[in-house]
């Protein structure tokens, strides 16, 4: 009778007839059978399971004491960690569907694999570890023994590292990096080191199902945070809106492909602790249960998981582990503190089971292993201590560690994870049925046979080219681009807090070989370029080796221009090309520069630099060699289309034209009839350019952000960029601290670090509280200009259509300034008149560089007609600029106005006005300069544009804003995010979305700001006055689109690139584009949109459809604006 309770306790029965596991097994469908008699009576290697507890029960410490609810919960510590947050970049790599089907299949995997260990050691209960199984696998070899033991231990010890890191990477993000992260892992090791104390695995379920409880808890957070944030972190107006795919992006590469596949894996995979689990249950045979419905939470868990977060996240902004993707610091750190108890338990854990296989093997048979001695507790304590002071160092000594515990990984869970069970399983039904086993039991028999042949042949997949691939490749491709580290370092490696700290570092990337073709087809010139990008943080590159730019017939004229500029170690910190100057008799060329590294791989992020080509030459394409060793396979792109191929790149040479095919056939919307060519748009959600081009929620993306302008096309075929992004670091304006200090969440924005939002706000809160009270919008940004001297007036009714000489002093207006012979516009601007010879004006930001050389040559032009003498043109570098908007912005300011005189009265200064006035500052006394109070309506409200002069006082700008914003209840920080809603409610533009050198003023629904007085085409002088009085004359036959407002329907917003199509046509013909869009917070969520409608169509009311991810929604054309602006004006 004892001997067969014994048996029963092993999980055996002594009959043939009745030799089964538990029959509640069965359900799971496996071929798991258990061995025959002889198989059972044959294992002699040592006690049972009875017999172990019976030997145990005289002891102090009795390690056969877990229940199948206590290794669950051990289960769930080891599976339910921080990895987790890895499956999102997973899913990202993979797309969203192969990713969760992986994710089931791995699992299914993993579950029939754990029930083959399960079955192994219930045949064999002396087996303690997976070495012991490693050595009855391989012909009782002790070789087999020390090998899998040299696996083991290292295994266990490299995630003993990950875990010191890990927890580094924590305490760095929580403390902001206040100590050395040396520190902080070692701080790590000593926590982990007392854990780990804990003789048996009973007791240490206890702190497992603490630690499983507060990862799911973390888990949850981030799901629900990465859902009510407004952005993810590290989000760019360039970017725009999270990317999800169904399917992986083409061109994944099978490096990125099965990294994504080896991150799901690893995470599942974990068999190497079962033998050591299962070694310490009461009941063995209860084992499926624990393994069974862990697997299944696992499925549920990751899947959600990976699933939601990726959604909200999206491919651009994706960080691993996810917790990084988190934009608000907050939610970051609250849901990565949930994980601080697994980030510990993991490494305890695995410590744990490496310190029990040493402790074991050191004293089995004496009273020190199951009795509370010195000695043992000596020996056991001293183990863990060895085990974590390697664990620390070898995390600090490899520079490479990350990608070291990948080999190891790879390497390890090849057999752990697969080769081993698959041979269990072929060793078990040898020793049943005989050596022709899966011939004997038929169709039964075959499908085992060839699963685990599978499983085995799955190992050695991880084993030879997942090392190699996705490890080993990753260091070398690392040690080239510079990412290694150095050992011991004290560098952060905590979740970033603001990509912007990394704008100012030099990026080294690949020079990118571009050849320029003529229409012919002959190639006529080639050069090598490189630039750093403000943006490019996200792309590192090598430099290659340093070659000089070649030159041939076609460009030797402008072999100067092709020259780099500020060379150093082969980096360029900045690159102009090809200057702008007005006049030229022909429209340049647009090159978009990309990495081109970009095309093979796909990189994030927007291009890297932009440049003209003089258009003498009628230049057909732009080729890029697809390989920097072999410039054989190439792609040719035509120049009558400019894509960013860096802001979401295909990376196969078919891709890439399937994107270009519809810039090509073009749409004839853009410019006016005349214009003898189409000009491309592009579909918002197309499947050719999947919302590449669209804007991010709540923020209208000016074209130097995404360099894709809506070119005007010449005779030539030839295309005009609009704008280019700036060259360098990204800038700071002057409130730069002023916005950190205050909670902003900075992005990068026509070459400067703008706020987008703040933390007391969000953005429809800071929509609603302009609209309500009164808003401060940093937009230092814009360039001040001052104009003086006799011709100034002339001047500027030149390259302006405005009735400049109708003036008075310190009286505004809005005007743009226009191109030669076209009548583009190259920016919008206000001009005041200071007094009769004095000018003050405002650019756009992100217009910079194309302005100052537009401005350039044509002063340039008119000093040359005039005299030297009659124009002085400055810009006003050492001014700040903020716009104080909304109802109570008079009442705010007045209190601060400083004096008492009629001009101190801002109830006398009307809209399109500006004075000079001091304001008083908080110890009484005035500024020391007088600011430029301008009125204006910024976004459509009431409010002040002011102009703060410091040189000589470089603290005044912030000096004035502290004091603006003294009053939180009247006055609140806002930034992008709210501009953009508010103006596109007001119908007021944003240059290169609604605006550019693309259209007139006419095409652009601006026709009024061609003075009255100006009209006559006899006299009228001004640039493109030949084009665009004609257009405000007729209109109906002159211009083939017009300007307009739509409200579309509930559901996704219509934004930037979105089809507009003609919903009577069945063929759905396209008859405009959407320039902006988003839905109105003040119109309670109401989709609105502005964008360029064919001639015809853009009368009220008129019904059309727009292409929203790939669905049509219907829209009517309505008057702008939304919301009637509130200018403050003279009363009638």
């Amino acid at each position: 009778m004892a001997d067969s309770d014994a048996t029963k306790a092993a999980g055996r029965r002594p009959s043939v007839t009745t030799d089964r596991l538990d029959p509640s097994a069965d359900k799971l469908k496996l071929d798991l059978e258990t061995p025959s008699p002889s198989a059972v009576n044959s294992d002699s290697e040592g006690p049972d399971v009875g017999r172990q507890i019976e030997l145990e029960a005289r002891n102090s410490i009795k390690y056969r004491t877990c229940s199948w609810q206590k290794t669950a919960a051990l289960l769930f510590s080891e599976y339910i960690c921080l990895a987790i947050m890895s499956f999102p970049g997973s899913y990202a790599t993979l797309g969203l569907v192969p990713g969760l089907i992986l994710t089931v299949v791995i699992a299914a995997i993993v579950l029939y694999t754990s029930l083959i260990v399960w079955k192994f050691c219930l045949r064999h209960p002396h087996i303690r570890d997976v070495c012991d199984i490693g050595q009855h696998l391989f012909w009782n070899s002790k070789i087999a023994w020390y090998l899998t033991a040299a696996m083991f231990l290292l295994n266990n010890t490299f995630i003993q590292g990950l875990h010191c890191l890990v927890g580094a990477e924590y305490l760095n993000t929580i403390t902001n990096h206040s100590a050395c992260t040396i520190v902080f892992s070692l701080v790590t090791a000593i926590i982990s080191l007392v854990f780990s104390l804990p003789r048996t695995f009973s007791t240490l379920s206890k702190i497992a199902t603490f630690s499983a409880l507060t990862t799911f808890i973390s888990v949850l957070l981030a799901m629900i945070f990465s859902g009510i944030e407004d952005h993810p972190a590290a989000y760019t107006p360039a970017k725009g809106d999270p990317i999800v795919r169904a399917l992986p992006v083409p061109g994944t590469t099978f490096v990125s492909g099965v990294g994504a596949f080896l991150n799901i894996s690893y995470t599942f995979i974990g068999q190497i602790t079962l033998p050591s689990f299962i070694a310490e249950m009461k009941e063995p045979k209860d084992f499926w249960k624990s393994v069974t419905v862990v697997t299944i939470a696992e499925i549920i868990v990751f899947s959600l998981a990976g699933s939601i977060v990726y959604v909200y996240t999206g491919n651009q902004y994706m960080t691993a582990p996810a917790f990084g993707s988190l934009g608000n610091e907050v939610y970051k750190k609250v849901s990565f503190s949930f994980m601080v108890p697994t980030l510990i338990f993991l490494g305890v854990l695995y410590a744990s089971v490496s310190a029990r296989f040493i402790f074991f093997r050191l004293f089995e048979g004496t009273r020190h292993k199951g009795n509370h001695t010195v000695v043992g507790w000596a020996a056991w304590t001293g183990i863990l201590a060895v085990l974590w002071v390697l664990a620390f160092i070898i995390s600090e000594v490899i520079p490479f560690f990350s990608d070291l515990l990948s080999i190891m990984s790879s390497l390890f869970d090849s057999f752990f994870g697969f080769i081993f069970w698959g041979v269990a399983y072929l060793r078990m039904r040898r020793e049943d049925y005989g050596p022709g086993f899966y011939k004997n039991r038929g169709f039964r028999g075959w499908a085992g046979f060839l699963l685990n042949i599978t499983l085995i042949g799955i190992g050695l997949f991880f084993l030879g080219p997942g090392t190699y691939k996705a490890s080993i490749d990753s260091v070398i491709l690392n040690y080239r681009a510079g990412t290694v580290g150095s050992p011991f370092s004290c560098a952060s490696n905590g979740l970033e807090e603001d990509s912007n700290e990394k704008d100012d570092k030099i990026v080294r990337m690949h020079r990118i070989p571009i050849v320029l073709s003529s229409r012919g087809g002959d190639e006529i010139c080639s050069f090598t370029e490189s630039t750093y990008h403000p943006y490019m943080g996200q792309c590192k590159f090598t430099v290659a080796s340093k070659k000089p730019l070649r030159s041939s017939r076609g460009c030797s004229a402008n072999k100067e221009a092709w020259r780099p500029h500020g060379a150093r170690d082969g980096i360029l910190d900045k690159t102009h090309l090809v200057p702008y100057s007005q006049p030229v008799p022909r429209q340049r060329v647009a090159v978009i520069i990309v990495p081109l590294k970009a095309l093979r791989v796909g990189i994030i992020g927007p291009p890297i630099g932009t440049g003209t080509l003089p258009a003498e030459m009628p230049y057909r394409h732009v080729t890029f060699p697809l390989s920097e060793r072999d410039p054989a396979p190439h792609l040719r792109i035509p120049l009558d289309g400019i894509l960013s191929f860096c802001n979401s790149p295909p990376a196969s040479s078919e891709s890439i034209m399937s994107a270009v095919r519809p810039l090509r056939r073009g749409l004839h919307l853009l410019g006016s009839k005349s214009l003898p060519r189409s000009a491309p748009v592009a579909a918002n959600g197309s499947s050719l350019l999947r919302r590449q081009l669209a804007s991010p929620r709540g923020l209208r993306t000016p074209l130097v952000a995404v360099a894709r302008p809506y070119p005007r096309l010449n005779s030539y075929g030839t295309v005009r960029c609009a704008s280019s992004a700036p060259s360098g670091p990204v800038k700071r304006t002057q409130l730069y601290d002023l916005h950190i200090a205050r909670g902003a969440k900075m992005v990068p924005f026509a070459g400067y670090s703008m706020p987008l939002q703040y933390s007391d706000l969000s953005h429809v809160e800071s929509h609603k509280w302009t609209r309500e009270k009164a808003s401060l919008f940093d937009v230092s940004h814009m360039v001040q200009h001052h104009l003086i001297g006799p011709g100034v007036q002339e001047f500027l009714m030149k390259i302006t259509p405005s009735s400049v000489d109708q003036l008075k002093d310190n009286q505004s207006t809005l005007s743009c300034l226009l191109e030669e012979g076209t009548g583009g516009i190259v920016d919008d601007t206000v001009i005041t008149r200071r007094s009769a010879d004095t000018f003050y004006f405002v650019t756009n930001a992100g217009r910079r560089d194309e302005d100052l050389a537009f401005l350039e040559a044509e002063i340039d032009a008119y000093k040359k007609a005039h005299g030297p003498d009659s124009l002085k043109w400055e810009i006003l570098s050492d001014r700040a600029l903020v716009a104080l908007q909304g109802p109570l912005a008079a009442q705010v300011l007045q209190a601060y106005i400083h004096g008492d005189g009629p001009e101190t009265d801002l109830s006398t200064l009307y809209f399109g006005n500006c004075r000079s006035l001091y304001l008083t500052l908080p110890d009484g006394s005035r500024t020391p300069h007088p600011v430029l109070i301008s009125r204006t309506g910024y976004t459509g409200e009431d409010g002040f544009e002011i102009s703060i002069p410091s040189g000589g006082h470089p603290t005044l700008p912030t000096q004035v804003t502290d004091l603006l914003l003294s009053n939180p209840d009247q006055v609140r920080l806002a930034g992008l995010a709210a501009r953009d809603s508010l103006r596109l409610e007001a119908g007021m533009c944003l240059y290169g979305n609604d605006i550019s050198t693309a259209q007139t003023p006419p095409a652009a629904s601006l026709g009024w700001v061609v003075g009255k007085g100006r009209r006559d085409p006899t006299s009228a002088n001004f640039n493109g006055s030949s084009v665009i009085l004609p257009q405000i004359a007729s209109p109906a036959t002159t211009l083939s689109q017009r300007r307009v407002g739509f409200t579309v329907e509930k559901g996704s917003p219509a934004r930037e690139g979105a089809v507009i199509v003609d919903l009577n046509d069945d063929s759905r013909t396209q008859i405009g584009v959407v320039t902006s869009g988003l839905p109105s917070p003040s119109l309670g969520g109401t989709n609105i949109a502005m964008g360029y409608i064919k001639q015809g169509m853009h009368k009220k009311g008129t019904e059309v459809g727009i292409l929203v991810r790939n669905k049509v929604r219907k829209a009517s054309v309505v008057g702008m604006p939304w919301v009637e602006s509130k200018f403050y004006r003279p009363k009638a």
